[in-house]
């Protein structure tokens, strides 16, 4: 009977055990965070959401085309000079007296510049982006540098297929 006894007495001390060490976590838990809001919050503990003020949001205006520059390479010749490793990014260099200007197919079509000669039956990739961010590309003024995700690119079946989709955005 006594070890009947003490087997409840010792169920009543762990029991009681529990609810000190659970009671003392809760009061302390609440002090730490009443103390660290009254201080102001730990950045690490807290995600604050800015307030945006749309107000002072200005969209920046699209680009005018002439501070624009397309370059179009074929297929081949990208597979062939890209440097990086990682297929997900292209890196080219190219000398620029290398580079040929070309006239669309009319006088409205801008004029693209190629490193390459570009036949009517090859698959095509072009390149449009400011002028001044290729200029942040190029350290060497007799070198044009081209680094950046494959992403930027847009590949075409053809030349026609790009004269095509250029004479359908000016509609």
């Amino acid at each position: 009977m006594n070890g009947k006894i003490g087997m409840q007495a010792f169920s009543m001390l762990l029991a009681v055990l529990l609810v000190s060490v659970m009671m003392v976590s809760v009061v302390s838990a609440g002090e730490n965070r009443t103390t660290s809001l009254v201080e102001g919050p730990e950045p690490s503990r807290y995600a604050v959401t800015p307030d945006y003020i749309t107000d002072d949001i200005k969209i920046a205006d699209p680009l005018d085309e002439s501070e624009l520059i397309t370059l179009v390479f074929s297929e081949s010749w990208i597979l062939e000079n890209n440097e990086s490793t990682d297929p997900r990014l292209v890196k080219l260099t190219a000398e620029k007296s290398s580079l040929t200007a070309h006239q669309g197919c009319d006088a409205e079509i801008t004029t693209f510049y190629s490193p390459s000669e570009i036949r009517d039956d090859e698959g095509i990739v072009v390149l449009r982006v400011p002028k001044k961010m290729l200029a942040l590309f190029n350290k060497r003024p007799d070198e044009l540098t081209i680094d950046c995700p494959a992403d930027f690119f847009t590949f075409y079946p053809s030349i026609d297929q790009l004269y095509n989709d250029l004479q359908e955005k000016r509609s």
